[in-house]
C-alpha cells in the first residue's frame, strides 16, 4: 500500500503517476519544476531536487499535519477533474494526426 507519491524526477517524462495519485487520493511531494507544477498546481508539496533533505521535510510536514494532508488530497482531486478524459485525449490526438496528414 502507498500513502504518498514522491516524485524525485529531474527530467520530464511521459508518466501518469501524478494524475493517478490524485485520482487515488494520495498527497504528492514532487521536485519543483514546471512540468510538475503544470499538472499539480497547488495540489502538491514541492522541493528543490538538489537538496534531498527538503523532500524528507515535505513528507514529514504532511505526516505531521492532517489538515495539510487532507488539503493536498482535496486539491489533487480538483486538479484531476480538470484533466481531459481518455476519450477527449483520443480526439485531440486524432485531430492532430488528421491535420498532419491534410
Amino acid at each position: 500500500r502507498h500513502d504518498i507519491l514522491l516524485m524525485p524526477s529531474l527530467l520530464e517524462t511521459f508518466s501518469a503517476n501524478l494524475p493517478e495519485a490524485m485520482a487515488m487520493g494520495m498527497p504528492i511531494v514532487a521536485t519543483d519544476f514546471g512540468f510538475n507544477r503544470n499538472v499539480c498546481h497547488d495540489a502538491a508539496m514541492y522541493y528543490n531536487p538538489q537538496v534531498p533533505r527538503k523532500a524528507a521535510e515535505a513528507v514529514a510536514q504532511l505526516v505531521a499535519n492532517p489538515t495539510l494532508w487532507t488539503e493536498k488530497i482535496t486539491r489533487g482531486k480538483v486538479e484531476f477533474s480538470k484533466l481531459p478524459t481518455p476519450t477527449q485525449r483520443y480526439h485531440a490526438y486524432t485531430a492532430i494526426l488528421r491535420s498532419m496528414v491534410a
